[in-house]
């Protein structure tokens, strides 16, 4: 891949850029949802805008200004005129094929393949660097072997060069020759492939239903001009020279379509067919126009030498010493490097190529390729041909149309030429109908060809002359035929055929390759690409942005279009709910070159903002100098400096911009953690996380602790007249220092893996203006083998000396996040917390000590083990931060991606605990009270995961210490919650948290960071001119890319000339809202419970104890009450025995076993005991077809079933003692049984 560079320096990620040409629909693969055609694109609205755009300029550069004929002339294309033209013969490219598999291959695009795929074996041999192209190296990977590193000997990688230089001059047999030295085989399979034949690139088809006439789609436009050349003399009066032209599709079937629009079947041609007297050596009347234009040349003879240096030199200085044949070729191929130009074009990145003897094309006498640099290497995108008299004379020939320019002699001119005479009356009827072919044959020879046929003529009698279809191609004539004399002619009239200059144009090529060259992206946001393109170019001149959707907003808009559109300028609305920077953005990818900002004060006064699209400044003015800046900007009157000049500059907006560059070790590690340790109007000194190089990390020296000292860059001042002055102070960085605070982990394997090891977070006691108490920070390891957390006083050059603590982790554990918060009696002393994600773990360090010791550490709470499942499923701590030196702030993620919540600790029962019994080693298993939970918020379900948390503590009350915290968590949406969070000393509680906005899509990747400016309150008590306060919360991302919230605070109580300021109104005491909601719930549940009551009554369902049915209208009454009903409790019987030995009479007790009856009821699924009469029971046989059977006719499994079921169902039969009347079997001896339930029975009422 070649390297292609942006105007700001970026090397061109092709991959990046075409994913974005196809997501803003420039182009699309045609037939997509079927697999798609290779070689075969679709344009969406912007890439069919800028090829109309393309176009338009390139009529006006060329049809218009040279007043030159245009026509639009068919695609197909008889055989014919294809075959006279010698594009069915010759209009081929060369190609291989492996008989194996049957791939085949375009043979000079698989030898350049080849030898440049060994000639970068050979630089990786060397040790050389080596550009990749990792779209092409991603592809070759499925499917290709993988290429050794070879180094070649200095003589063949010569060779190679020089064979690349020359590969658009080899022919077939050359090609057949180059792969059979070079061994160059199938790079899939390895195989061998066939010799190289010509493949003739033109699609086939026929013309009309009978096939009888095949025809082509045409590979150029040009024929069409020629075979209309006699009409359009005739259009022009004759007149010479002229030239006419053609835009249109045309058609080339590549063997191997690649590198996307660049080579692919189908694309848009503008032909140019100028037509010159050869005579006179083809001079152009307005030359002189474009002598001095300069232009980069690579002539044949330095590509033959195997050289692809350039030479710049005027045209001029190139046509004099005749590296450009002729005046009229030389005024082209400037007038190209014109056009071109104005389509944005890099000059640097444009040459013109001289065409090699057998890379020309079979009708051209010299050839000039227009090549721009891109991603693929050089591209040719137009071709300036001389194609001579070529396609006239064969026309001519071929059909006897008088294609030539009949000129009046100033004085007749005497000519002596062999002339034929044809005897007419034997001719025809001897030739019929090859009578015209054989006509035009002899017309067409030649004056050499005639002199020496008249030689024959006379001494044979006869001749042979060639007519190709006639005879086998040989016509025989004879005196009595034909005669050839010598003749003298006075030519009054001069005749000659033109030769034509002919400049050709593949708009597609010079659009993808202008793409490519205009595009560039923003420094930190790599993600969104610009398209510079001019903007005569731009698909859309104009973004119109509204800052709202208010209905005052409508007739500004709707005005301004109009007026724009009226002046020709193309322009649309984005009136979406996205931010305007991402408006912009997105048009900006579109290459819209200007936006107009209709904004608030657009509709008190009619002005507006015109914003450039590559420099971001903007100008404000009337909608009237708007208009006219726009229109004088699209039409290149203007430039956006011009503008800047004359109209006010706009800078109400406040922008995030790069101040102060910090250039760090390419060898080093990415910077991981980042906190500013002193600040002051002239400088900041930073403390950072940034690994060692490898090799100083295997030493065991991996300093990960630097500082640094960034020094402002002076501010902009203001002179007497409000301009801004130029300053050319720019801010300096300095490295103070670089320290290894974390302990060396020995062992060989933690040694091997402590490579990974990395300062994860860093964290500084918060900043206070009247304490003189030192700061101290927090640096805790990540992917340790064993985690570490080391205190030290933050000094601006920090190193081990300073520490005061350090504490050492379990195995594989790690502190997800520490914070630090100065006591309040204790001067000097810091209370630290962290976390393992399970565990909250508290201690005290000291400013003054200097020890590498480490502090006694409390586990004040530990997350619950869900009752099932595993402890792994427990909830984890992603952040915490302290509110006070007493309560502390938790950001916990569920398990699984469930969602997020946050947790407020009181501390204080841990404190007392720990101050009686003092605990000298973390033990998260130690009885004694914990830490409380006073607060839980249950984030928004949107947010997955909870990624960061910062906190803010406002300006407290003067009065009553009342405060607010402001509290934002980044969520993996990509969005930022803010709540609030009122504290009152009084009642010594927290209110329960308050959202007070979320903030979506803030950056198109996963934050990292975010972090509150700390808030400075206004002296007291406030007045007027007190200006409005405000918040500041940064917040940066995966993607490089910043953004700033401002956060607007307000005066609470607002009257008030000592206020405090918070970001939301404190709501109702904590006290009174739950009054008010107890009483609330209490009165709704009392409210359903009277209309429950009242309904069951009216229903018949309840007891009457309010009396409802009496309140209800008599009709309704009749038609909705139902009277109550008392349920009636029948005695329950609990065992069989009551029944079965109520009697003590054996044989009244037998009567009854016969008579009882126990079966299932189907219907309600209960077990029925049933007593019928002994004289009215059924006999044995009725029994048995009825399913009904004694208890002695029962299997022993269907017994026991009947056991268990009336056990169930409540009938357990009581058996016991040695009496055989107690015996089961004795029991139920002739009782019936029916049918098992299917279910679990009930009992029902005998």
């Amino acid at each position: 891949m070649a390297s292609l560079s942006t105007k700001t320096g970026q090397v061109v990620d092709r991959s990046v850029l075409d994913s974005m040409l196809r997501r803003r629909l420039f182009y699309t693969p045609s037939f997509e949802i079927y697999g798609g055609v290779s070689g075969l694109y679709d344009y969406g609205p912007p890439g069919c805008a800028v090829l109309n755009n393309i176009v338009d300029l390139w009529r006006k550069h060329f049809v218009l200004e040279e007043d030159m004929l245009e026509v639009d002339c068919t695609m197909l294309t008889p055989h014919e005129i294809l075959k006279t033209s010698g594009h069915v013969d010759k209009f081929a490219d060369w190609m291989c094929k492996d008989p194996k598999t049957g791939e085949i291959f375009r043979a000079d695009h698989l030898v350049e393949e080849v030898l440049e795929a060994r000639l970068k074996g050979d630089k990786e041999a060397r040790g050389q660097k080596v550009e990749v192209d990792e779209e092409k190296e991603a592809k070759k990977k499925k499917k290709v072997k993988q290429t050794k590193a070879v180094k070649l000997d200095d003589a063949v990688v010569k060779e190679y060069e020089e064979t690349l230089a020359q590969i658009d001059n080899f022919d077939g047999p050359e090609l057949e020759k180059i792969i059979a030295k070079y061994d160059i085989r199938n790079p899939t399979t390895d195989g061998n492939l066939l010799p190289p034949v010509a493949f003739n690139l033109m699609f086939q088809t026929s013309i009309g239903p009978s096939s009888n006439m095949p025809g082509y789609l045409r590979p150029e436009t040009a024929q069409g001009q020629f075979l209309n050349f006699q009409k359009l003399l005739e259009f022009n009066q004759q007149s010479m020279p002229f030239a006419s032209a053609s835009i249109g599709k045309s058609f080339r079937n590549e063997i191997s379509p690649r590198a996307g629009l660049l080579r692919v079947r189908e694309f848009l041609m503008a032909e140019i067919e100028h037509f010159v007297d050869p005579q006179g050596g083809k001079k152009h009347a307005r030359f002189e126009e474009v002598k001095d234009v300069k232009m980069t040349l690579l002539n044949r003879d330095i590509q033959l030498s195997g050289s692809t240096k350039t030479e710049e030199m005027t045209i001029g200085k190139a046509v004099e010493i005749g590296l450009v044949d002729n005046e009229t070729l030389g005024y082209f191929l400037a007038r190209i490097q014109l056009f071109l130009l104005k389509l944005g074009v890099d000059p640097k990145k444009l040459r013109f190529r001289q065409h090699m003897a057998n890379e020309m094309a079979h009708y051209a006498t010299d050839c000039w390729d227009a090549e721009l640099h891109t991603s693929y290497g050089w591209i040719e995108c137009v071709g300036c041909a001389d194609r001579s008299a070529y396609d006239l004379t064969v026309h001519k020939n071929k059909t006897g149309a008088p294609l030539v320019v009949r000129e009046t002699r100033a004085e007749p001119l005497k000519v002596e030429e062999w002339q034929i005479d044809l005897d007419k009356k034997k001719f025809g009827p001897r030739f019929k109908k090859d009578g015209k072919t054989v006509t035009a044959a002899i017309d067409a020879l030649s004056q050499e060809l005639r002199e020496k046929l008249s030689l024959d003529l006379e001494q044979t009698g006869k001749i042979e002359v060639e007519v190709e279809g006639v005879a086998g191609g040989k016509v025989e004539l004879d005196k009595e035929l034909i005669k050839i004399e010598k003749r003298t002619r006075v030519e009054n009239v001069r005749e000659y055929t033109p030769n034509v200059i002919e400049p050709s144009f593949g708009i597609g090529r010079i659009l993808y390759s202008m793409i490519e060259q205009v595009y560039w992206s923003r420094e930190g946001d790599e993600a969104r690409g610009v398209l510079s393109f001019p903007p005569a170019i731009a698909p859309t001149k104009v973004l119109i942005v509204p800052l709202s959707t208010h209905q005052s907003f409508a007739p500004l808009v709707q005005r301004l279009t109009t007026k724009l559109r009226r002046m020709g300028v193309s322009n649309r609305v984005d009136d979406s709910s996205a931010s305007i920077g991402k408006r912009y953005a997105r048009n900006d990818e579109l290459g819209t070159p200007f936006g107009v900002t209709v904004d608030f004060q657009s509709v008190k006064d009619n002005t507006f903002t015109l914003r450039d699209r590559d420099s971001t400044k903007q100008v404000r003015a009337s909608e009237d100098e708007i208009a006219q800046a726009i229109k004088s900007l699209v039409e290149g009157e203007e430039t956006w400096e011009d503008v800047r000049k004359r109209l006010p500059e706009f800078t109400g907006q406040e922008e995030i911009s790069e101040v102060v560059d910090i250039n760090l070790s390419r060898d080093e590690d990415s910077v991981t953690s980042l906190a500013a340790v002193q600040a002051d109007d002239e400088a900041i000194v930073a403390l950072a996380g940034i690994n060692s190089s490898v090799a100083e990390q295997k030493r065991g020296n991996n300093q990960h602790l630097r500082s640094f000292r960034i020094d402002h860059p002076t501010r902009k001042e203001k002179d007497n007249k409000e301009n801004e002055k130029k300053t050319t102070n720019n801010g300096q960085t300095t490295a103070l220092s670089r320290a290894s605070l974390f302990r060396t982990v020995k062992g060989s394997s933690a040694a091997a893996s402590s490579s990974d090891t990395y300062q994860r977070t860093l964290r500084l006691s918060p900043w206070q203006s009247e304490s003189t108490s030192p700061r101290v920070a927090a640096i805790a390891t990540g992917l340790a083998p064993a985690g570490e957390i080391v205190f030290f006083s933050a000094t601006p050059t920090p190193s081990s000396s300073d520490v005061i603590g350090r504490i050492r982790l379990n195995s594989d554990e790690e502190a997800e996040d520490v914070d630090l918060i100065p006591l309040p009696d204790n001067q000097g002393q810091f209370r630290v917390a962290y976390t393992n994600g399970v565990d909250i773990c508290i201690c005290t360090v000291s400013a003054d000590t200097r020890s590498n010791a480490s502090p006694d550490v409390q586990c004040v709470y530990t997350t619950p083990i869900p009752e099932k499942g595993s402890p792994r499923l427990r909830p984890k701590f992603r952040a915490l931060r302290f509110l006070s030196s007493t309560s502390l702030l938790l950001l916990q993620n569920a398990p699984d991606r469930k969602g997020c919540e946050l947790v407020l600790l009181d501390l204080r029962p841990a404190i007392i605990t720990s101050s009686i019994t003092t605990t000298t080693t973390k033990d998260t298993t130690a009885k004694g009270a914990k830490a409380s939970i006073l607060r839980r918020k249950r984030l928004r379900k949107t947010i997955k995961i909870g990624l960061g948390l910062d906190t803010c503590l406002l300006s407290p009350d003067p009065s009553t210490n009342q405060q607010q915290a402001v509290i934002a968590i980044s969520g993996s949406d990509q969005s930022i919650e803010l709540l609030t969070l009122e504290f009152n000393p009084s009642t010594n509680r927290y209110s329960p948290f308050q959202v007070y906005t979320s903030l979506r899509d803030v950056h198109p990747f996963a934050m990292t960071k975010l972090c509150f400016s700390r808030f400075h309150p206004p002296s007291l008590p406030v007045s007027p001119e007190t200006p409005p306060q405000y918040i500041k919360l940064a917040s940066v991302s995966m993607g490089n890319t910043v953004v700033v919230h401002t956060l607007p605070l307000s005066p609470c109580p607002p009257t008030s000339r000592s206020p405090r300021y918070v970001l939301s109104m404190p709501g109702d005491s904590e006290i009174w809202t739950n009054l008010t909601s107890s009483f609330a719930a209490i009165l709704s549940i009392l409210t359903v419970c009277f209309i429950l009551q009242a309904f069951t009554e009216i229903r018949g369902a309840m007891p009457p104890y309010l009396g409802a049915t009496d309140w209800l209208p008599p009709s309704i009454r009749d038609a909705v009450a139902i009277p109550y009903d008392p349920p009636q409790y029948p005695a329950h019987i609990h065992s069989l025995n009551d029944i079965l030995l109520s009697s003590s009479d054996p044989q009244h007790q037998q009567q009854q076993r016969q008579s009882l009856l126990i079966n299932c009821n189907p219907e309600t699924n209960t077990l029925r005991v049933d007593s019928t009469d002994p004289s009215s029971s059924s006999s044995s046989s009725e029994d048995t077809e009825s399913g009904v059977h004694r208890w002695e006719d029962l299997s022993e499994e269907t017994q026991h079933q009947w056991i268990n079921q009336l056990t169930q169902a409540g009938y357990e039969p009581s058996v016991g003692g040695d009496d055989d009347t107690n015996d089961v079997e004795s029991l139920f001896k002739g009782v019936r049984f029916g049918d098992l339930c299917t279910e679990v029975p009930i009992h029902e009422e005998v």
